[in-house]
């Protein structure tokens, strides 16, 4: 039976890794989420104000006339950036995985923390581990690449401890 409690700290260590994983993909995506939130902000406000100005220009109302078509012009090169790249699209993506990864976490650390002392079976155990894994793996597959920026503030954030929950503070 020693063989099997070997293989059942295994299947442990291999769960830490995919919990570990999963957090550092949620939050890498949920920072992502936010950097393409505040792009959507940024050119749809100034978007919004150019092609105001431009209105009010062309009647004179704030801004001289001449402005107008270089302010029209403008909110239409903005408008065609936030067309062209869809900031609200790749925040709404990285937002879903985001929580796909969380939830993924959250099932595998219930896993590894409840399931792996109710039972002895192995096989039961590392077939768990298996579809942990392989969801996992989709997660990654069909999400959006996390940019250099995200990343780093999801790594300076964990490390701050802003993943880890009050209560396991409360235990250690």
């Amino acid at each position: 039976m020693e063989g099997d409690s070997d293989l059942k700290s295994l299947i442990i260590q291999e769960a830490d890794k995919i919990e570990e994983d999963c957090t550092f993909s949620a939050k890498g995506h949920m920072n992502a989420a936010a950097i393409w939130r505040k792009v959507n902000y940024i050119l749809g406000i100034s978007a919004t104000m150019l092609a105001a100005s431009a209105g009010s220009s062309a009647s004179n109302f704030v801004i001289s006339p001449e402005y107008a078509p270089m302010l029209a012009f403008l909110a239409t090169i903005i408008t065609a950036i936030l067309t062209f790249i869809k900031p609200e699209e790749k925040a709404d993506l990285h937002s879903k995985s985001g929580s796909n990864f969380n939830a993924l976490k959250n099932d595998v650390r219930i896993f590894k923390d409840i399931d792996t002392a109710q039972t002895e079976d192995t096989d039961i155990l590392a077939g768990r581990l298996k579809d942990f894994s392989n969801k996992r793996n989709k997660f990654n597959n069909e999400s959006l690449s996390i940019s250099y920026l995200a990343y780093r503030l999801a790594k300076r954030g964990i490390e701050k401890g802003e993943a880890n929950y009050r209560v396991n503070s409360r235990i250690e």
